[in-house]
């Protein structure tokens, strides 16, 4: 080969995969009504796994998470990172509270990325608890992070937070009080 041939050669390599690089089809955003289904989707899947967690329903429950999951309970040491962390956590609520019953999703905020493959939901939720014959209502603020995984919404982390009805009156009554002099 001629110092000639091979610079044609390579001439031609390179504009062929310019060629083909050029072609290649991006992935294009999705249209308001295409994010709108995508949301509603997202919005499915939580409530499966909600009616899932008020079934006591271990096998419902992981149909819809992820390969990977983390997830952050209502207290510090509650920290889930690994899928027999997470049978743990199901089975001691489970066998923690006679009753456990999550309410319908409210104030309900989805957030997506443009070509819907990533996905956070926000929303508050009341909880009746029975333990020992007494019951407790409660309301919780949820976040769940999503992924797409074969083409199909799953849960891939979350948190938890007990909303303190109590805190209000402090709050406003530190946000009106007299500044203290240092």
């Amino acid at each position: 080969f001629t110092y000639g041939d091979v610079m044609r050669y390579f001439l031609l390599t390179a504009f062929l995969f310019s060629m083909m690089m050029g072609c290649k089809p991006e992935q294009e955003f999705l249209t308001p009504a295409q994010i709108a289904a995508e949301k509603k989707e997202v919005k499915t899947v939580v409530v499966q796994f909600t009616k899932a967690l008020n079934e006591k329903n271990y096998s419902a429950l992981l149909g819809n998470l992820a390969s990977e999951i983390s997830f952050f309970g209502t207290d510090s040491a509650e920290i889930i990172n690994t899928f027999p962390q997470f049978k743990k956590a199901m089975d001691d609520q489970w066998s923690s509270f006679e009753k456990v019953k999550y309410g319908e999703m409210q104030d309900v905020l989805i957030l997506m990325d443009d070509k819907a493959t990533f996905a956070s939901i926000k929303f508050g939720m009341p909880v009746d608890l029975l333990k020992e014959g007494k019951l407790s209502h409660l309301y919780i603020r949820v976040e769940r992070t999503l992924i797409k995984e074969n083409k199909r919404w799953v849960i891939r982390a979350g948190i938890v937070g007990i909303v303190n009805s109590d805190s209000s009156p402090q709050i406003e009554d530190a946000l009106t009080s007299e500044p203290v002099d240092e």
